[in-house]
This record gives structure tokens, C-alpha cells and sequence, in this order.
């Protein structure tokens, strides 16, 4: 293939995304859902305490009401909306620690954060996870940037990810544990590893313990131990540059 003909399948390729310009959704959006919990149940006959009433009518019902706020709400209806990856903590088959790495992982990658759950009876574990301001600060981080994995093992079931924050040249990290085995796994690692730039020190917040875990440089050893499908989530916030 010659170089010209790379270059016009490239361009035919590029794909044009316009957005408007009116302030919304300036950070990842957030709200509730009902696909993951309740579906499409929509027999209100048989299934009265679980169906969803509001399925085909109650959209711009729904719509009137955000409308009388007098706030500018994003609101959606649409099937890609409904297929997006939802939080399911709260409902049924993950872990508590699952619950975690879904919350944790949402904010480093800043996923729009759509919980999928019964409200009316959710577990209080799940909902202190849902509201837990640090982790929603590190979502919500008006500097927009996703995190990156910057490292994983050689049994692909360990990764160190890293986020730039907007305040101070801070970070949001995590360590990320996919194994199922049945024994927490020893983590020794520094802030090397997590290529964070040069300074004398960052202090570094354990964000799910809600615990300051003191000022480390970049060649401390942060030692800990991470359950089975857990996740270690942190900021790391610059004390002074080199």
C-alpha cells in the first residue's frame, strides 16, 4: 500500500465529534439508572414492588420536573445510554472489596458514575462507598484527565495506575489486585513506580481507610497488604518541588 492511499483510508477513518458549548457535563455525569437492577420490568401487575412505572411515559414527565429546578441537569434517553457500564454496587454478585475496585477504578478512569441499585433498600456499606466525597473528588477532578496504567505483573493480575490531578500537581493512585486467589498478596512498592514527577516529598492519603498515611519520597517503601480483588486507592499530593 502506497503512502497516499495510507494516508486517504487514515482520513476517511477520522471521525468528527462536535459538542455543545453549554456547560454541562464538564466532569463525568452522575446520577441513577434502572437497567442493571430492574431492567425492563415494566409488569407493575405481578412484579408491583419491583417493576419500573415510568418506563415509556415517564421520560418527559421526568424531564418537566428536572426542567422546574431551574438547574442545568444532563438527561438522557437513549438504548447506548442504558447499555453504558453502570455501577452495580449494592445489588447482587460482587464482593464487598469488587464493590470497591468498580468505585475506585471509575474515578481514576473519570466514568460517568450511574448507580444501578434499589434505593429503598440498599445496603449501608454500599452506600457509604457511593458517597464517599474523596472518592468522588478524584472522579469529579475539573482537570479531566483519565488515568493510565503504568505498570502490571508478570501474571497479569497485579497494575499500578496514575492520574493527574487539577490541584497542585497532585495524583490520585491505585493499586489494583484481579487475583481470585484465595490469600491477600504483600505489596512493596514506591512512588517511583507510579512515575510520579520529582519532588521531596508527597503526602499520601489511604482514600477508602479515609487515613493519612504520612510523607513519602520517592524512594520510600509503601508496604501493604491487598485482599483478593481489592484495590488501594490514594492521593498524593506534592509537599514541596525539587
Amino acid at each position: 500500500m502506497s503512502w497516499k492511499l495510507a494516508v486517504l483510508v487514515l482520513l476517511l477513518n477520522v471521525v468528527i465529534i462536535r459538542t455543545l458549548d453549554n456547560g454541562l457535563a464538564r466532569t463525568p455525569p452522575m446520577g441513577w439508572m434502572q437497567w442493571q437492577r430492574f431492567r425492563c420490568n415494566i409488569d407493575c401487575v405481578n412484579d408491583p414492588h419491583y417493576c419500573v412505572r415510568f418506563y415509556v411515559a415517564g421520560y418527559s414527565v421526568m424531564g418537566s420536573f428536572l426542567n422546574k429546578t431551574g438547574r442545568p441537569i444532563l438527561y438522557a434517553c437513549s438504548w447506548p445510554v442504558c447499555m453504558g457500564k453502570n455501577l452495580i454496587i449494592g445489588d447482587y454478585g460482587l464482593s464487598e472489596t469488587q464493590q470497591k475496585v468498580q468505585m475506585g477504578m471509575w474515578a481514576m478512569m473519570a466514568s460517568p458514575l450511574f448507580m444501578s441499585v434499589d434505593l429503598r433498600n440498599i445496603d449501608p456499606r454500599a452506600k457509604k462507598l457511593l458517597l464517599n466525597k474523596q472518592v468522588l473528588a478524584i472522579n469529579q477532578d475539573p482537570l479531566g484527565k483519565q488515568g493510565m496504567r503504568v505498570w502490571i505483573d508478570t501474571t497479569g493480575t497485579l497494575e499500578y495506575w496514575t492520574r493527574p490531578l487539577m490541584s497542585n500537581g497532585s495524583y490520585a493512585i491505585a493499586i489494583l489486585n484481579t487475583s481470585d486467589y484465595g490469600m491477600s498478596r504483600h505489596i512493596n512498592c514506591t512512588l517511583k513506580d507510579f512515575k510520579l514527577p520529582s519532588a521531596n516529598s508527597y503526602l499520601i492519603t489511604d482514600i477508602f481507610g479515609g487515613e493519612n498515611l504520612g510523607k513519602f519520597g520517592l524512594s520510600d517503601r509503601i508496604v501493604l497488604q491487598l485482599h483478593p480483588t481489592d484495590i488501594f486507592l490514594a492521593t498524593a499530593v506534592p509537599m514541596s518541588f525539587s
